[in-house]
């Protein structure tokens, strides 16, 4: 899409954003993420393209009407909120955890 309009959130990040609609759907807010992999070498996205330096990028898709930098907050927090539910499950057991209904009536539980 030849994006050149990239507004520098902090040393090594860049967002940038645009609104598409595919073919009879809806517009669609997209908010593009450029990161600089030799000031973050640990920061996540795709290679997408041989530049140099090399950039990863990543997109968010939202229906939310904030500034750039606030939905970056919002959507970055929650970035690593499936590894913590996956570290949960697995190290800790929490699948099996306080399943049981411990002798409660069963009618409370059904829907």
């Amino acid at each position: 899409m030849g994006i050149s309009h990239w507004v520098e959130l902090a040393k090594g990040i860049e967002l940038s954003e645009m609104k598409f609609s595919h073919e009879n759907g809806k517009v669609r807010r997209y908010i593009q993420i450029k990161k600089r992999a030799e000031i973050r070498p640990d920061a996540g996205g795709k290679e997408l393209f041989e530049d140099l330096p090399v950039h990863r990028f990543s997109c968010y898709v939202t229906n939310l009407d904030l500034p750039l930098d606030q939905i970056w907050n919002i959507y970055n927090s929650r970035a690593d909120c499936e590894n913590r539910i996956k570290e949960l499950k697995q190290d800790f057991g929490l699948e099996t955890f306080a399943c049981k209904i411990f002798g409660l009536p069963r009618h409370l539980f059904d829907s």
